[in-house]
Formats: C-alpha cells, sequence, structure tokens
C-alpha cells in the first residue's frame, strides 16, 4: 500500500503542489519550495518518513477524491474539507487575484470589465471571477505562459496566487515595475490536509 508499516518506520505519501514557488524540480531533479520544504519540516518533527513528490493541483484534488491514502498542503475552504481532513493550519496565506501590466490601475472588481486576462487552466480564485462569464479570460498551461503573455503585452492582465505570479515574473527576469499594484481578490490560508483513509490509527495525532 501507499503507506508501508511493519518492521520499518511507516512512509507516508506526500504531494506537494507542482506550483512554484510552493514545489520546484531543477533540471537535475533536485526538489525543492516553500510548501515542499514545509512539509519535510512537518514529517520531521513528527519522527513519521514520508516520501514527497511534486504532483498537479488537478491530480492531487483527484487522489483527494478517490481516497487515496496521501496528506498534502493547500488551500483550506469548503470543498478542501468535505473531500479530506483539514489536520493543521501551517500560517502561510495565499493572496489570489489580478495583475495587471503598467497603466492599467486596478482599484476595483469592475474595472477588470474589458480586459483580457491570462490564467493557468484549472486556476480557482474566488466564485464572482471564476463564475463571471462577461469577462475575457484566456486559459493557458501554467503560470509561466500568463507571465510571459503579460511581458510581450499579449494581454493586459494575469490572475492567479500572487506569489507564483511575482515568482514566475523574476524568474524570467521580468521587472516588477513594469506591472501595477495588484487587485488581491481573496486571501485564504494554507493547511495540512490528508485523505479520510488516513483516519484510523494515530497518524494524523502525530502529524
Amino acid at each position: 500500500g501507499f503507506l508501508v508499516t511493519g518492521a520499518r518506520a511507516e512512509v507516508l505519501q506526500f504531494e506537494t503542489l507542482n506550483i512554484r514557488p510552493y514545489g520546484i524540480e531543477s533540471r537535475d531533479g533536485f526538489l525543492s519550495g516553500n510548501l515542499y520544504e514545509i512539509a519535510n519540516a512537518i514529517a520531521a518533527e513528527a519522527d513519521i518518513e514520508i516520501d514527497n513528490s511534486l504532483v498537479p493541483l488537478a491530480r492531487v484534488i483527484k487522489h483527494i477524491q478517490k481516497n487515496k491514502p496521501i496528506c498534502t498542503i493547500v488551500i483550506r475552504s469548503e470543498y478542501s474539507s468535505k473531500i479530506s481532513i483539514p489536520v493543521a493550519d501551517i500560517h502561510i496565506d495565499l493572496f489570489a487575484g489580478i495583475i495587471a501590466r503598467r497603466g492599467i490601475k486596478l482599484k476595483n472588481y469592475d474595472d477588470l470589465d474589458g480586459l483580457i486576462i491570462a490564467l493557468a487552466r484549472g486556476t480557482y480564485i474566488e466564485h464572482r471571477f471564476d463564475s463571471d462569464e462577461n469577462l475575457q479570460k484566456h486559459f493557458v498551461e501554467g503560470d509561466l505562459q500568463a507571465v510571459k503573455m503579460l511581458q510581450k503585452k499579449r494581454v493586459d492582465a494575469i490572475a492567479g496566487g500572487l506569489s507564483a505570479l511575482k515568482f514566475n515574473m523574476k524568474s524570467i527576469g521580468m521587472p516588477l515595475d513594469s506591472t501595477e499594484k495588484p487587485l488581491i481578490l481573496v486571501k485564504r490560508p494554507f493547511w495540512l490536509h490528508c485523505a479520510k483513509s488516513l483516519q484510523n490509527g494515530n497518524l494524523l495525532d502525530r502529524l
């Protein structure tokens, strides 16, 4: 199984979001990232051996839905609490919203009207934005592609987690002053979540 017990210490499968800067894989296969390191630290403190891998968000959600015995760090929401067990607040917040290129000032939600906004496919921000069919949303493969489109002025703005967007801007040498102050649409806490299949036994108490 995925949770190995017996003579060896139990090995917990941990899935870290494969989104920079939360989970990063270098060209030579070295794994890092702030949520990746936090997961390792939580396991070390609990004296639990983990197999920590980087997995796309959509696949993490699918694994949790199917009750695969894993733990992960994702935004706590009504949905995440329904499909998994929220174990602990890790005291890091996600700020999500919109970053527009220089000259397009965003003071409130109505300022998004008429803008072409790039965002990674599968991105969820908050209900009003996610369900708004009047906005011109251009879906792309990931945050990095969205940032590159903004840099080339092919779109007016980008949407997503602000730390991830800014990390990708920095990675391609795009100066922060080439954009305006972000419009923050939501602030949500990251929590350690585990699949409901792990609720038996003392593992969650140790985490």
